[in-house]
């Protein structure tokens, strides 16, 4: 890729190469004052015209604020050698990564971190507090970072301007214009729901031929059936289903899969975890992933994915969709009890503790205290104390975040005292006008949803195929973000504008009654049997008590706990945890093993 070199600071940019590291070529575009380097697409293209070249002429007009007016998913350089600056810009979802290195001299950008951990002008020592910070599934604390301490991640929406003052990082993109009152959506506007989901799946489709990774839930239904129709519109082959089963537990979501793939018309995939894994098990396989990648991976249903998604290259498929995203942008958000409250709506209340029950099938004792205090009251008590005694809610704060740190986590002193800070840099300022708006913006943020569109543009990779995601659609987005939740669960039906739309496509499949399938009662056995053997092959947390980032005694008694479910509520997540960052360390030789 290009390299280029400012004249105010003598410092040298380089993007670094998707040659070696992606099997899409970026595109690149010059004229006598700029450079611009484009990895992606963008969706208002003319036909026939290049995205790198379009941006060119665009910058050229309105400069920086070139980025407010690009629709697309991206990473992108911009060298304008008349201002002596670099622009760089990451897609306002962040599907594309964005990871970058400053030296001295040198800035190195990438969307792959490990074009960037594979130079050697760049630093390789371990961001202990991050690891620390992914057991303790802290995902607000420091999002811009990664487990390198010299590798920084641009944040969906972000830009980062490199110039004579140095780096200067900002969000050029937003759902919502800060400090003005929420324009929120009407009824009449959810009604373009349809039309922009089809857009979004339109806009994938220009890729060539479909997979979509049915799982049977209102989300990927909703996209297979959008995915089938507008590709007999466009006249492209039939999109191939994929599907993960469970033969023991998931009867009732096999019969929608199958169902569903069956009245579309469209061929089917359908694995099981013990097909993929053999007799290794899926956990060993999860974390020979870990092992290989540049990020140890999150989801450990990762082999079965990249299973699903060989099969669907293999018969042409050049995407592969998923109904990520619905959970989070079509759902009721507890968090709305707070802005109910604070208006006193009462009424609101309980339609909103009726709809949470319901779709989530929890006992009324859970849903009343999560409503009436958790996501209720406490918020809204949080926000008054922040007005009337700001020290005294603070020194509250504080000791909260500093005593659910456990004994076992980061006992090098240095890293705890570096833990509790970042905790308590992440707390923030209580909502000043709506709890949702606030919700859902920090949720654009979280290290989490990073990593997992980082993760997915990683299958993508190593699968010769993107993965994408059309409910992270930014038009679409745009208008499920001014939504309120009252009115994605009108008459108590969750994700109504997903479900109404299916109810009519599929009479008598049920999606009328459906609730969230629940994988944590066959996954957290799946987990407890496979981490024991795990992790007596590991023999111990080694890499992480050398780094201090665990003490060995304590993290092998919170996975033998886990192991055997000591405790009410013990989770067995905390095995793939500290099993997953003890292979990725082990495999870089980044601590002991």
């Amino acid at each position: 890729m290009a390299s280029f070199r400012l004249r105010s600071r003598r410092i040298q940019v380089m993007p670094v190469g998707a040659d070696d590291y992606s099997p899409f070529a970026p595109e690149i575009a010059n004229d006598e004052h700029c450079s611009i380097v484009f990895d992606g697409v963008l969706y208002d293209l003319e036909a026939g015209a290049d995205a790198s070249a379009t941006v060119l002429r665009r910058y050229g007009r309105s400069g920086a604020d070139v980025l407010k007016s690009l629709r697309g998913i991206f990473f992108l350089t911009i060298w304008d050698e008349q201002n002596d600056c670099l622009l760089c810009a990451r897609d306002p979802l962040g599907i594309y990564p964005f990871f970058y290195a400053v030296t001295d001299d040198l800035l190195l950008a990438s969307p792959f971190i490990d074009a960037l951990v594979a130079d050697p002008r760049v630093p390789k020592e371990t961001n202990r507090a991050a690891l620390a910070d992914r057991l303790l599934h802290r995902w607000a604390n420091e999002p811009q970072e990664t487990y390198f301490s010299a590798i920084r991640r641009l944040l969906p929406g972000h830009a980062l301007l490199f110039g004579h003052s140095g780096v200067r990082v900002y969000r050029y993109w937003h759902a919502t214009l800060p400090g003005e009152e929420v324009d929120w959506t009407t009824e009449e506007e959810l009604e373009r729901f349809p039309d922009l989901l089809a857009q979004a799946v339109d806009r994938c489709l220009s890729f060539g031929r479909a997979a979509v990774y049915l799982s049977g839930g209102l989300d990927s239904v909703a996209v297979t059936a959008v995915a089938a129709d507008r590709s007999r519109l466009r006249s492209l082959p039939p999109p191939c289903t994929l599907s993960i089963v469970d033969l023991d537990h998931g009867g009732e979501e096999r019969s929608v899969q199958v169902g569903v793939a069956s009245q579309l018309g469209l061929p089917q995939t359908l694995v099981t975890a013990s097909e993929v894994s053999g007799d290794g098990g899926l956990l060993p396989a999860a974390l020979e992933i870990c092992r290989t990648w540049a990020l140890p991976v999150v989801n450990y249903w990762t082999p079965v994915h990249l299973r699903l998604g060989r099969r669907a290259a293999k018969d042409g498929c050049s995407v592969a969709l998923t109904g990520d995203g619905g959970d989070e942008w079509l759902s009721a958000a507890p968090i709305y009890a707070a802005d109910l409250l604070r208006k006193l709506d009462l009424v609101g209340l309980l339609k909103l503790w009726r709809d949470l029950q319901r779709s989530r099938g929890t006992t009324t004792a859970s849903s009343l205290r999560e409503v009436l205090w958790r996501s209720g009251a406490r918020p809204v008590f949080r926000g008054v104390a922040h007005s009337a005694a700001p020290g005294l809610l603070a020194a509250y704060r504080k000791h909260g975040v500093l005593r659910v740190i456990p004994e076992w986590v980061a006992p090098d002193p240095l890293l705890r005292r570096e833990l509790e800070e970042r905790s308590i840099r992440s707390l923030g300022r209580p909502a000043k006008r709506d709890f949702l708006i606030d919700t859902r913006q920090q949720l654009l943020d979280r290290t989490s949803t990073s990593l997992d569109k980082e993760e997915a543009f990683e299958r993508g990779r190593v699968l010769g195929l993107r993965v994408l995601k059309p409910f992270w659609d930014v038009d679409l987005v745009e208008l499920l973000y001014r939504t309120p939740s009252d009115l994605l669960s009108r008459g108590g039906r969750s994700k109504r504008v997903a479900r109404e739309m299916l109810e009519r496509r599929f009479p008598g499949l049920g999606f009328e009654r459906q609730r969230k399938f629940n994988y944590s009662s066959f996954v957290e056995p799946l987990l407890r049997e496979e981490g024991r053997r795990a992790w007596r092959d590991m023999a111990g947390a080694s890499a992480l008590a050398e780094l201090g980032i665990v003490d060995a005694q304590g993290a092998r008694k919170a996975v033998e706990d886990a192991l055997a479910q000591a405790s009410p509520g013990q989770s067995a997540y905390r095995i793939w945890d500290i099993l997953s960052l003890e292979a990725w360390l082990r495999s870089r030789n980044l601590g002991g093993g």
